[in-house]
């Protein structure tokens, strides 16, 4: 190690001849040529006397007696002479580029640190996507399960509406089907018809009887039973053509009270509205009251001649390609599937024999009545003919010659009426 208090960097040849005589005063010896210093022994880094801190303060600041520092630069400190010696004998033997690219401790805790939060990144992003594709697979497997319940309920749709079609069309073809219907209206069509009769009785009692005691206060309870007395008869009327007690059309013979009683209602509902308040429009209003009894007495037999007679027709039908219907019956019971009218045999006709006790005028009506009520005649099957002597014996069971004798009697009564 140099000794030389003037830096080498320093230019000047008066200096080597200022530092020789300095050191011969001071009785240093100088120096040795570079080429007799001999190669430094490979210096031992656990040497105890080396301050490992020396080259920290190589040139160290010259200070006063109280301590502070006077700015001057004191002699090198051997001791960070020769730490940086050392050092520099290390570094020399090294390669620069080496050097320069080695990592130190704290960069490589950081490229462990940076790996281990990549590797935790990485098994949060898997975690992830196992998740998703865990939610992706249920989601498809719980539209998949809702689209085969959806495809199912729609399949079986489809056959209750094919079974329901299938069922609507045995009810079409089977005649029985008809048979119930029209049964039903028969049943409840002339009774709607009777509607307007009822409402009209209603209001022509309330319309009579208002105006009645406008021109008869005194009295007021025979004023409003004198509009009763005119409809409740038509409405009589009509019933007992519903219930079989009365013929209907030209069979009825109360058509001709029916039309008086209806034309009376007339005069009354607006006669007494035009005495009471003058001929105004508002009086040919209550022409409705005697047009609702006109309705229904012209509707209920009618409706009830027309639903009879199809209920008749179905009825005698010969039902064919039907196929038989299964039903379960208790024991004993036995129920006719075949509903086919068959020709009776001799002994379902009935000869008249047990018919020879009643009198002419009991035949005329037991007459009059199979015709009204449209009986069946067990030999045809059809609604009994008045004009054929045959189909009146069969039906009412007379003998031949009163079947002739009554079939005449039944002409020159239809005739005369």
């Amino acid at each position: 190690m140099s000794t030389n208090l003037i830096g080498p960097d320093e230019p000047g040849n008066e200096w080597a001849a200022i530092e020789a005589a300095v050191l011969a005063a001071s009785g240093i010896e100088p120096n040795p040529a570079p080429a007799d210093v001999p190669a430094p022994a490979a210096v031992d880094e656990s040497e105890a006397d080396v301050d490992p801190e020396a080259d920290s303060y190589l040139w160290p600041s010259v200070v006063d007696a109280k301590g502070r520092n006077t700015g001057e630069l004191a002699r090198p400190n051997p001791e960070a002479a020769r730490a940086a010696m050392r050092r520099a004998a290390a570094v020399s033997a090294a390669d620069i580029q080496a050097l320069a690219g080695a990592i130190s401790e704290p960069e490589a805790r950081d490229i462990i640190a940076q790996a281990a939060g990549q590797r935790s990144v990485e098994r949060e992003l898997g975690a992830g996507v196992a998740k998703l594709r865990a939610q992706l697979a249920a989601e498809g497997a719980r539209r998949q399960a809702e689209h085969e319940a959806r495809m199912a309920e729609a399949r079986r749709r489809r056959e209750n509406r094919a079974a329901a079609a299938l069922e609507r069309r045995d009810r079409a073809l089977d005649p029985t089907t008809r048979v119930v219907r029209l049964a039903a209206a028969e049943r409840w069509v002339p009774w709607i018809a009777t509607l307007p009769a009822f409402l009209a009785a209603g209001l022509g009692a309330v319309n009579v009887g208002v105006s009645l005691d406008v021109l008869s206060p005194g009295t007021q309870l025979i004023n409003w039973m004198v509009e009763p007395l005119l409809t409740l008869p038509v409405v009589a009327i009509l019933i007992a053509q519903i219930l079989g007690a009365v013929g209907e059309g030209d069979a009825n013979p109360y058509r001709r009270l029916e039309r008086c009683l209806v034309f009376v209602a007339l005069v009354l509902n607006v006669g007494l509205h035009i005495a009471v308040d003058g001929l105004t429009p508002a009086a040919f209003v209550w022409a409705i009251v005697p047009a609702g009894l006109a309705i229904s007495a012209n509707l209920v037999p009618r409706l009830i001649g027309h639903t009879r007679q199809a209920l008749t027709a179905a009825s005698a039908e010969p039902i064919t390609d039907v196929a038989p219907q299964a039903f379960r019956v208790a024991a004993g019971n036995r129920v006719q599937v075949d509903s086919d009218w068959t020709a009776p045999g001799p002994s379902q006709v009935s000869t008249g024999d047990a018919g020879e006790s009643r009198s002419d005028a009991e035949v005329l009506a037991d007459l009059a009545e199979a015709v009204r009520n449209r009986t069946i005649d067990p030999g045809t099957g059809r609604p009994i003919d008045p004009k054929s002597a045959e189909s009146i014996r069969r039906t009412i069971g007379i003998a031949k010659a009163r079947a002739r004798c009554a079939r005449d009697q039944y002409a020159s009564i239809e005739a005369t009426e």
